[in-house]
């Protein structure tokens, strides 16, 4: 390698007979048959700063969970019969919000609706609630009911940004305007991140909150105020096969 000094500020190196490398303070010029066939300059980057979190002991307190109960109906539609939520408190026992048709409204619509008012005010809004399998039914019945009330009040009342994969919803985010800002509720499946069953992860993960039996085959419309002995083994069936005698015989109650 060659160099020789032009100025004070400016040094070339020779790397071949038809070309040499110039350098102007911190920039280099790379010539060839007298062009520049190549720049290199300087870029000053700022120094980047370590600013540590505060470690608050959980990463988001506002979750909780959401689920709905469905019949089918005498027109051979599924109807939401049951649905409530619940948060994620510091206390031992959560209160459980639970919505009945025929006791907090008289159609399947207006228990939905009741209950995503009641998670879209100032005490819940901001909570995410986990729903499993929720883009594979429940979602249904939430995002039509919102979708008929936006109809009659003429205006996107219930905001609704839905995020799919393929054509199943991975989560949902519903807001509403209210005087002090947007009340916002997520609605996740749960599903996506806990591939199994409700019943297998409760066994899983040692949980002491069970997934009951419910007999699914005997909820129609006329048995919904259903009162009596509890209905016959064949309604209880886990993945359409009927349940252990055992199992019948320890949930069985009379009247």
């Amino acid at each position: 390698m060659y160099g020789f000094k032009v100025l004070s500020n400016v040094i070339d190196e020779k790397v071949g007979e038809d070309s040499f490398i110039r350098n102007i303070n911190n920039t280099k010029l790379h010539f060839e048959n007298g062009k520049v066939i190549t720049k290199i300059l300087p870029i000053k980057l700022p120094l980047l700063k370590y600013k540590p979190s505060k470690y608050k002991g959980m990463a988001n307190p506002n979750i909780g969970a959401f689920d709905i109960e469905t019949y089918k109906h005498k027109d051979g539609n599924s109807k939401v019969y049951a649905l409530g939520f619940t948060n994620l408190e510091k206390s031992k026992y959560s209160e459980v919000f639970k919505y009945y048709l025929g006791y907090q409204g008289k159609t399947s619509d207006d228990i939905i609706i009741k209950c995503i008012n009641d998670m879209l005010t100032v005490k819940n809004r901001d909570h995410i609630y986990f729903t499993h399998n929720l883009g594979g039914f429940d979602i249904v019945f939430i995002l039509a009911a919102m979708k008929r009330v936006n109809i009659e009040k003429g205006f996107e009342y219930y905001i609704i940004d839905t995020r799919l994969r393929d054509t199943k919803v991975l989560k949902s985010v519903v807001r509403v305007k209210t005087p002090s800002g947007y009340s916002k509720i997520t609605l996740v499946d749960s599903y996506n991140l806990l591939i199994d069953s409700l019943d297998n992860l409760c066994k899983s993960f040692g949980s002491n909150v069970k997934k009951g039996l419910l007999p699914y085959g005997f909820i129609t419309y006329e048995t919904l105020n259903y009162v009596g002995n509890t209905p016959s083994i064949e309604y209880y069936k886990v993945k359409n096969k009927t349940i252990e005698l055992q199992d019948y015989i320890e949930l069985y109650k009379k009247d």
